[in-house]
């Protein structure tokens, strides 16, 4: 099938192809066998790659959420399951079709930078006889991408990355940081003695003591960090590569765990509460109270879990069996690390004392208190435990595209 044909299938304007226009246009899915439909004889992925296939259930953490339902489209594709199963992953159908799929088809494609394709991109098919590279480069992050070059890649030179195509997962979001304690107004005051009558103090007790003041408030926890997202089926099927020249480089990763957010600190102690004064009038006082000892430091909060990293997804690379070598096709790879736990949050500092209160005539002023004790720091966060495998590699024979 030529690329006029392949967009005549699609339902695309030719005429604007044979003119040399590059075409970019969508269609759009109703249902996941619609989209198998449309596209299944298009993906380079044929029968002969279906041992291969994974049956990716297991390494989903739950059955009814969106991952499942990503990997379970990934199975009903590549043939590991012959239906959809409506109670696996019903979130991610639902959320996803209908789906559209972007097209971009021409002749000849000459990428001169760097094309990014975020998370939550439809799945992108790229179809041309002629594909360039001259400083550019494509890059995927959760997004499924399929490639036709039906005559010839050229590599002319190299872009600002060290790779040509990435077949990428997305990393997962921080955890939100946690608040700090927040601080106290100081504890209250210790009653002042009264006057029994003008002039006199006969019979006025002290000034009342200051009450000792209460713990900080503690930190926050820090935020869970979100899991990472996988790269996503993809497919690669190149006729032919331009000889001699550099080797095709592709990347392939997984998405790593965000990192968990970092805990909030310990609030301060409460201050203590000032001490009463005395009875102070005419030539007699009464002592004055003592100040309140200051509260300890609030506990600071646990920092955030970091998030896991999922496997990556299947890369179909189908190639001319005597183009297979290193010499025009190099695939490098990266495991996708876990996220690291939030830093613990601070102990709190310790409370300040409270003054004494004032004595009356020829008597004492109440003593201060004393300072509080500081908090207890929190703890680190759990560090993710799930490394994220790169793309599994299945390499094939390059058969143009059916109808």
């Amino acid at each position: 099938m030529s690329i006029l044909q392949l967009a005549k299938r699609l339902n695309l304007d030719v005429e604007r192809i044979e003119r040399g226009e590059t075409l970019d246009a969508s269609v759009t899915a109703q249902t996941p066998e619609h989209y198998r439909e449309l596209l299944g004889p298009l993906t380079g992925i044929t029968p002969a790659h279906r041992p291969y296939a994974r049956h990716h259930l297991a390494e989903s953490c739950c059955r009814d959420c969106y991952g499942a339902g990503l990997l379970h489209f990934s199975d009903f594709l590549t043939g590991a399951v012959s239906s959809i199963d409506p109670e696996i992953g019903s979130e991610f159908f639902k959320r996803r079709f209908p789906m559209t799929i972007k097209l971009t088809i021409a002749k000849q494609i000459t990428v001169t930078e760097n094309k990014e394709f975020p998370a939550g991109t439809a799945p992108v098919f790229i179809a041309c006889e002629n594909l360039v590279f001259n400083g550019g480069s494509y890059v995927l992050r959760n997004t499924a991408f399929t490639l036709w070059v039906t005559h010839q890649l050229s590599i002319v030179s190299a872009g600002t990355l060290p790779y040509h195509i990435g077949i990428l997962g997305a990393p997962g979001a921080d955890g939100s940081p946690g608040h700090d304690g927040p601080p106290m107004p100081p504890a209250s005051h210790g009653s002042n003695a009264g006057t029994p009558s003008p002039g006199i103090c006969t019979g006025a007790g002290s000034g009342g003591h200051g009450p000792n003041g209460l713990k900080g408030n503690d930190g926050h926890n820090g935020g869970p960090a979100v899991d990472g997202l996988p790269s996503v089926l993809s497919s690669l099927n190149i006729a032919s590569f331009a000889s001699p020249q550099a080797p095709l480089v592709v990347f392939g990763q997984s998405g790593q765990g965000g990192n968990g957010g970092p805990a909030g600190n310990g609030g301060p102690g409460q201050q203590g509460g000032r001490g009463g004064n005395g009875c102070n009038s005419g030539c007699e006082g009464t002592d004055g109270g003592n100040g309140g000892d200051g509260g300890q430091g609030g506990t600071g909060g646990v920092g955030g879990p970091g998030g896991n990293s999922p496997n990556g997804g299947q890369l179909h690379v189908n190639l001319a069996p005597a183009q297979q070598g290193a010499n025009f096709f190099v695939y490098q790879t990266a495991m996708a690390k876990p996220g690291r736990g939030g830093a613990l949050g601070a102990a709190g500092e310790r409370g300040a004392r409270g003054t004494g209160g004032s004595g009356g005539h020829h008597s004492r002023n109440g003593t201060d208190g004393a300072l509080g004790t500081p908090g207890t720091p929190g703890t680190k966060g759990n560090d993710g435990t799930q490394f994220g495998a790169p793309p599994q590699l299945i390499p094939g024979n390059y058969t143009p595209p059916s109808a």
